[in-house]
C-alpha cells in the first residue's frame, strides 16, 4: 500500500480557549462543534460558514482512512478521508525538492 503525503495550503487562526480576550470566539466555536472544553478542535471556514471537522482524533482517523484501498472507499461512501474533507485545501506532495531549487530545476553545484 502506498504511503501518501499531503500538504495543507491554509491560513489558520488559533484561538486560545483559556484567554479571556477570545472568550466570545471560543464560545461561538463550542456552539458550532458541540464540544465544550475539548481541545484541539478543527474547523474549516468556507464562504463565511464554519464547519466543524472534529477533534484531533477525528483528524487522525481521516488521515488513516487515506490508506484504505479505493474499492473499500467506493463501496463505503460514508467513510470520510482527509482529502475528501479538506478538499481544495489539500495538495498531493510530489517528489522531494532539491535544496535551493524547485522540482525539476537544476541546482548549480560548487
Amino acid at each position: 500500500m502506498a504511503n501518501r503525503s499531503f500538504l495543507l495550503c491554509v491560513t489558520y487562526e488559533e484561538v486560545d480557549g483559556s484567554d479571556a480576550a477570545t472568550q466570545e470566539a471560543r464560545n461561538n466555536l463550542w456552539t458550532v462543534s458541540g464540544h465544550r472544553g475539548k481541545y484541539p478542535q478543527v474547523f474549516i471556514e468556507r464562504d463565511g460558514e464554519l464547519e466543524f471537522v472534529g477533534l484531533w482524533s477525528d483528524v487522525e482517523s481521516l488521515n488513516e482512512c487515506e490508506a484504505l484501498p479505493p474499492e473499500i472507499l467506493e463501496a463505503n461512501p460514508e467513510i470520510k478521508t482527509f482529502k475528501a474533507v479538506f478538499g481544495d485545501l489539500v495538495v498531493e506532495k510530489g517528489p522531494p525538492r532539491p535544496p535551493g531549487g524547485t522540482a525539476g530545476q537544476e541546482v548549480p553545484q560548487g
